[in-house]
């Protein structure tokens, strides 16, 4: 059964799917009507008034989709109020996609708004990166004072023009970095940032529809680019996307009719929709038919020079026969672009499929050797002609032609920070290369070359594990002997593969790469590669050898200028000398880094600078110079264009340092901003940001909401993230949840698996270690009450191991010079009094320890934890109460005041067991809490709490013990609850309890 059906979805995310149709593009097709002789006419004339049919008349009347206009034109008054939306247009082919959006965007230009329309095309390998978006902007500045161009394209016009060559000289990128790599990466984020910016300053001139067609066959590029603005839009702009996932129709009815139509009326109704369509254009003259061919091979919009260029028909012969094809339905010329394209992709598949084989392979090398000897006839981007040579040697079977086309078109499309395309030109080239005789010749390039190329472009693209095996490709395709400096720059690069994707052996890759690049004579490549593996061998806490490693690299670096391998080694040589004890020149190292790379120009390395100063600081304790550090580098991305790729993770650092400050509603809203903002591919940083966001949720007792984002958190740590800086908050986030929940095996599990995430990173141990201990101690409290003596030998064992193996990781022995952070030592000071608590003797002079030293680091949160268990401590040791009351009574006011509710509940728990006052307010919400059902049974609150003690097990001595009391008044208690209860023994007062569900069963 055939779908006539429409679907408008508002979109949340692009999934196109999968296709094998042309562009629609902007169509406005003639009528059919009287049509004067073309011989009449100057060619020129001729072409102008065959262009001109395409604004004054229509292939037929719009009717019904009165719904479905409606609702574009719902969301287009959305827009005129200043909300951005986005809408998709789904339906099968031929259904009316284009002329819906068509019909609206006439409608919309009626109202004084702009339309932008842009139209994917199905080249596959050939595919011209963010070809849509060009499409949709060519034409921008067209009647625009300079002045006024310039002020709507604002300050990235250099970098615009890259893909808008009508804008100008097109910038160039840095080709003195020693990273490659992060260049593409941060540049092709400026260039979204660009896109984003000109479009958002259009919508404010008037309001603005962006539409794309044909979104199946969209390039990656594009699909990213679109995806980043469907997240970011904050103009008014109102952006639409059709596509389809199905075959035949609503189009397939209508060529129904006209076949008929054309035929008398007589005629029987082909079988297939291919038939019906071959059946119109048959009834075309040859020459038209012969046209029609060529520009079905041409897949895509084909300009009227290259189309004459390429047919054998005379100028007067070919005008005819095009003035046909658009009188018949069949074409739509575009007067902007002076191209032709076929009304409807379907027609433009029958006619393709019905060509023979040799038919195909010499229209396509007709196109491709025209566009050799005429590029300028593809339009204004050479981009665009690399693509499609590339596209058309291909099909014609012309390998020779191919390779070097395929090449071209990857490193155009490269520098057009295309990736995803380019990575398929590069691997096109590949596939080709044993097909050609000489590749290495037509090139200038080897085979290692190319796999680099490719590898480069797969990373950049999203796609490490593809850069991992070409690269390791390309290592194995360099002689070490022959060529012992471009091996080691191929391990270095496979190392940063592997080290960005935790992968195993990138340590052994950099080692290689140093032992490859000859110390003499000097050279940049030596520093670069022993500047990368300092930096990796820094990551993992061996500072002392990382630093040996800089300053080498630094001194290497000073005798040959190069100054952006000097700075790639001071900042890693910057965090080492902090953590081997002095902070104040590894601050100097990180500054005189960041001043480096602003002088050469990498703004990607200032950014990178400023999350490693930031990073460092937090690490320090110097939480208020970490929050302004990395609220000052955000600011200074966003303005760079670098808003959703570094300035998300240090905006996320500053809510970090914000929520250890206390300050815990400036910490929200800083998390938030950095969700909202990060780039989807950035998947550590979506770790790191759902960690920290988690953690703030726990502190509040949203157990639920954290749940869900250490959910999210750990769903990309299982596929992508490994390294410890991002992936040892999670663990420790997800204990914390865990203990919140009261689920200790399981705060026990996330201990052990964050440790081993951890290697050995005493910074990023030290609280999975306390964590730990502390989930050991409740257990073993719980194991007490129960009267288990194997569960409770069980948790000091593993709270023991725990405890010992943080003091040595703690001692100089084990440290190999590095100093033990301020935070770390606060936190080895609750791990000793939690090894207390484990024991059964809670020390309050340990706990009153750590809450100093939580104190002197203005971290309110722990210090609060830490005199709850103070309090608990002293009343424990029969402390006079006063002395208990008051540190008491200082947690609560921490906790109350950052709205840590379980701890608030906890700190509640222990004043009434141990009848100590938190002041008037704390008395008031105490007491306000409903009534047991215990009550109506005449107990009072202090045997309510008893008997749930009892029904937990506990003896009367363990009951004294919990509620600070003397065994001789528990005893009394529990003697006066039989009584009231009206059993015998503990076990039926038990029992009653947990029938009230006063009690859980698992209790």
């Amino acid at each position: 059964m055939l779908r006539n059906d429409l679907q408008l979805s508002w979109a949340v995310g692009l999934m196109p799917g999968d296709g094998s149709e042309l562009t629609g593009g902007k169509t406005l097709s003639p009528a059919v009507g009287d049509q004067p002789a073309i011989g009449r006419f100057q060619s020129g004339a001729a072409r102008r008034i065959l262009f001109a049919m395409a604004g004054t008349v229509a292939a037929s009347h719009f009717v019904g989709r009165v719904a479905e206009l409606g609702r574009l034109h719902t969301a287009f008054e959305s827009v005129r109020v200043g909300d951005p939306v986005t809408l998709c247009v789904g339906g099968e082919a031929g259904v009316g996609k284009t002329r819906l959006v068509t019909r609206f965007a006439e409608q919309v230009q009626e109202a004084s708004g702009r339309v932008l329309l842009g139209g994917c095309i199905e080249l596959g390998e050939g595919s011209l990166p963010y070809g849509p978006l060009v499409q949709a902007f060519r034409g921008l500045g067209r009647g625009l004072e300079p002045a006024v161009l310039a002020e709507l394209v604002g300050p990235d016009r250099a970098l615009l023009a890259r893909m808008l060559p009508e804008l100008g000289p097109a910038e160039h990128a840095d080709e003195s970095t020693s990273a490659p790599l992060m260049v593409g990466s941060s540049s092709q984020a400026r260039l979204f940032e660009a896109f984003l910016g000109l479009l958002e300053r259009l919508a404010e001139r008037s309001p603005t529809v962006l539409v794309i067609e044909d979104l199946h066959w969209a390039d990656r590029s594009t699909l990213d680019l679109l995806t980043f603005l469907v997240r970011n839009l904050r103009a008014a702009l109102l952006l639409v996307l059709t596509y389809r996932r199905s075959e035949g129709n609503a189009f397939f009815a209508e060529e129904l009719l006209s076949a008929l139509r054309e035929r008398g009326g007589n005629a029987h109704l082909p079988p297939r929709l291919e038939n019906v369509l071959l059946s119109r254009v048959q009834i075309l003259p040859e020459d038209a038919q012969a046209t029609l061919r060529i520009v079905a091979a041409g897949s895509g919009p084909v300009e009227h020079e290259l189309l004459a260029a390429v047919s054998d028909l005379p100028e007067p012969d070919l005008l005819a026969a095009l003035r046909l094809a658009v009188a018949h339905q069949v074409l739509v010329p575009d007067p902007a672009s002076e191209t032709y394209a076929f009304r409807h992709a379907l027609t433009q598949e029958a006619l393709y499929g019905d060509l023979l084989p040799g038919e195909r392979a010499q229209l396509h090398a007709a196109f491709a050797r025209v566009l050799s000897e005429r590029p300028d006839l593809a339009g204004p981007s050479h981009g665009a002609t690399s693509a499609r040579l590339a596209y058309h040697w291909v099909r014609a079977h012309n390998p020779a032609q191919a390779l070097p086309a395929a090449m071209e078109a990857g490193l155009q499309s490269q520098a057009a920070y295309g990736f995803a395309d380019a990575m398929r030109h590069f691997e096109t080239v590949l596939e080709l290369w044993d097909q050609v005789a000489d590749p290495e010749q037509q090139l200038g390039l080897d085979r290692a070359a190319v796999l680099r190329y490719a590898a480069e472009s797969a990373y950049l693209a999203g796609d490490p594990n593809r850069a991992i095996t070409l690269t390791r490709a390309a290592v194995a395709g360099v002689d070490e002997a022959a060529d012992p400096v471009r091996a080691g720059l191929l391990h270095a690069l496979l190392g940063g593969y592997l080290h960005a994707t935790g992968g195993q052996g990138a340590i052994a890759e950099y080692e290689a790469a140093v032992r490859l690049v000859p110390a003499l004579p000097l050279r940049a490549e030596r520093a670069q590669v022993m500047a990368a593996l300092g930096e990796a061998l820094m990551g993992q806490g061996h500072h002392r050898e990382s630093r040996a490693l800089c300053e080498e690299a630094i001194e290497i670096a000073q005798q040959l200028d190069a100054v952006s391998q000097e700075g790639d080694a001071r900042r890693a040589l910057g965090v080492d000398l902090a953590f081997l004890g002095d902070l104040e020149a590894g601050v100097r190292e990180l500054t005189e880094a960041r001043q480096i790379a602003e002088a050469v120009g990498r703004v990607d390395q200032v950014a990178r600078c400023y999350a490693t100063l930031s990073g460092l600081l937090e690490a320090f304790g110097k939480l208020e110079a970490a929050a302004m550090v990395a609220l000052e580098g955000a600011e200074l991305a966003a303005s760079r264009g670098l808003g959703r790729w570094h300035s998300p993770f240090l905006t996320a650092t500053a809510g970090r340092a914000r929520f250890a400050q206390g300050r815990w509603d400036d910490a929200d809203v800083l998390l938030r901003r950095a969700a909202e903002r990060v780039a989807p591919e950035l998947a550590a940083v979506r770790v790191s940001i759902c960690s920290a966001r988690s953690q703030l949720d726990i502190g509040r007792g949203r157990a639920e909401s954290a749940a869900e984002y250490l959910a999210e958190a750990g769903e990309v740590y299982l596929h992508t993230v490994k390294q410890p800086w991002f992936a040892a908050p999670l663990f420790v986030a997800t204990a914390e949840l865990a203990l919140l929940e009261s689920r200790l095996v399981d705060a026990e599990a996330a201990v052990a698996e964050g440790l081993q995430v951890a290697s050995g990173n005493l910074a990023f141990a030290a609280p999975l270690y306390v964590l730990g201990m502390r989930a050991a101690a409740d257990r073993a409290e719980l194991a007490r009450a129960r009267r288990n003596a194997d569960e409770v030998l069980q948790a000091c064992r593993l709270g023991d191991t725990l405890g010992v193996e943080l003091r040595a990781q703690m001692s100089p022995e084990r440290a190999n010079g590095v100093v033990p952070t301020p935070p770390t030592k606060a936190y080895a000071t609750v791990g000793e009094a939690e090894l207390a608590r484990l024991k059964g003797r809670s020390d309050p002079g340990l706990w009153t320890a750590a809450a100093q030293a939580w104190e002197q680091l203005t971290e309110p949160y722990p210090a609060a934890y830490a005199h709850w268990r103070e309090a608990e401590a002293l009343l424990l040791a029969g402390v006079p109460h006063e002395h208990a009351e008051q540190s008491l009574r200082t947690a609560y006011a921490t906790a109350t005041a950052l709205g840590a509710l379980p701890l608030s509940i906890e700190i509640e728990g222990l004043a009434r067991r141990g009848r100590l006052s938190l002041g008037a307010d704390a008395a008031t919400r105490i007491t306000a809490e409903p009534p047991s059902p215990l009550a109506r049974l005449g107990l009072t609150a202090r045997e309510q709490e008893v008997l749930a003690l009892v029904a937990t097990g506990r003896t009367n001595r363990q009951i004294a013990e919990t509620l600070f009391i003397s065994p001789k008044t528990a005893t009394l208690h529990v003697s006066n609850i039989l009584s009231k209860l009206g059993v015998t023994n503990r076990v039926e007062a038990a029992t009653i309890a947990h029938r009230l569900g006063v009690v859980s069963p698992e209790a």
